[in-house]
């Protein structure tokens, strides 16, 4: 039998591919919710990054990436070894007013959670056999335009899943 180890590029790849999906609808479903006039958008489908990227052409952006993982995150299964690690999702915004950016950025993090561990399959990464679990959210800083030389705050918010291979 050949065993095969799904590491983290397999997970990032799946966790791009679910956010694309489920991602538009979730914020719609956020926007209907608080119905403040405080709309947040979609990133449309080039502004979906896996591993980073050196300059971001628009916003909102998100950011799908693969935390270190340690040698505890690996564990051996009856019929193969079980890759277990942590995914972040940076989700990136930008407004000239700095509460509302505070706001969006923490309903993007909402949809994020929500299109991630809601959406069917329920707490799995379709396809690539990964089981999610949220672990935490961490607002980011929020660059000052006077410091950028734009006429806008920018902010991030990294959302962070414990991702664990199905054993196979």
């Amino acid at each position: 039998m050949t065993v095969s180890l799904k590491l983290g590029e397999v997970a990032v790849d799946a966790a791009l591919a679910k956010l694309k999906t489920h991602l538009p609808s979730r914020i719609a479903q956020v926007n209907a919710e608080k119905d403040d006039g405080l709309i947040i958008v979609a990133p449309s489908d080039s502004d979906y990054y896996p591993f980073g990227v050196s300059e971001i052409p628009r916003y909102p952006t998100v950011v799908v990436a693969q935390l270190a993982t340690s040698d505890e995150h690996e564990a051996e299964g009856s019929h193969s070894f079980v890759w277990v690690g942590d995914i972040a999702v940076a989700v990136f915004d930008a407004d000239a007013d700095r509460g509302k950016l505070g706001r969006r950025l923490q309903r993007l993090a909402r949809a994020v959670i929500e299109a991630l561990w809601d959406e069917a399959p329920k707490e799995a990464l379709q396809g690539s056999a990964f089981h999610l679990r949220f672990v935490r959210d961490d607002p980011g800083p929020v660059a000052d335009p006077q410091l950028t030389g734009e006429t806008f705050y920018v902010g991030s918010h990294l959302i962070v899943f414990r991702a664990q291979q199905s054993e196979g």
